[in-house]
């Protein structure tokens, strides 16, 4: 995929976001409210199968989270993630990658009778592979590919400090890359301000 591709595949997922929103919010009736975005960072370690897990190695995942409140247990989830792998060492003549991914979800909180709760989302998820290092003539002109997900994540956390929310995260992807997707598994942590 070039650059005009991965222009293009951003662009849909904006879209697609934006429809999604508009769709939870009931439209146009509900006016966006300030106080109900919350921002945060997260960690993750992901475990890749499939040809990624074959030839490249396990990856740290960093991300700018926002979440935006739609009622007292929905939200909207959103994410930029950037990481980095480099090849297994039997297979040095490969490139190194650069991923970044954009996900966007639905959360579900369950909130117990104390400051403890449970979630669980789903969504899409935009993920940008960058080849770099030594190996990129192994990609030859496609340097750049940016390929769809869905995702599905459970998480148990608590409210601490101010209404922070602390989270232990485990996410499974399948990246739609054909003829065979590419499962990721993913355990983080991630905090809400």
């Amino acid at each position: 995929m070039n650059v005009k591709a991965f222009v293009r595949q951003s662009y849909g997922l904006l879209i697609f976001s934006a429809f999604f929103f508009l769709i939870s919010t009931n439209g146009f009736s509900q006016s966006i409210i300030k106080e109900n975005f919350r921002f945060g960072a997260g960690i993750s370690y992901a475990v890749p199968g499939g040809d990624l897990g074959k030839y490249w190695n396990n990856y740290l995942n960093i991300s700018g989270i926002i979440n935006y409140k739609l009622t007292n247990n929905f939200s909207l989830d959103g994410a930029l993630t950037g990481s980095y792998t480099s090849p297994k060492t039997n297979h040095d003549n490969l490139p190194s990658i650069v991923i970044i991914k954009i996900p966007l979800g639905l959360k579900y909180n369950l909130f117990t009778g104390s400051k403890i709760f449970f979630s669980g989302s789903t969504g899409l998820e935009n993920n940008t592979f960058i080849f770099t290092g030594e190996g990129p003539k192994a990609a030859g002109d496609n340097y750049i590919e940016s390929e769809f997900s869905v995702f599905i994540s459970i998480s148990t956390g608590a409210i601490i400090f101010y209404d922070q929310e602390f989270e232990l995260v485990y996410k499974y992807q399948s990246i739609l890359s054909g003829p065979v997707n590419i499962p990721v598994s993913f355990i983080g942590l991630r905090i809400l301000l």
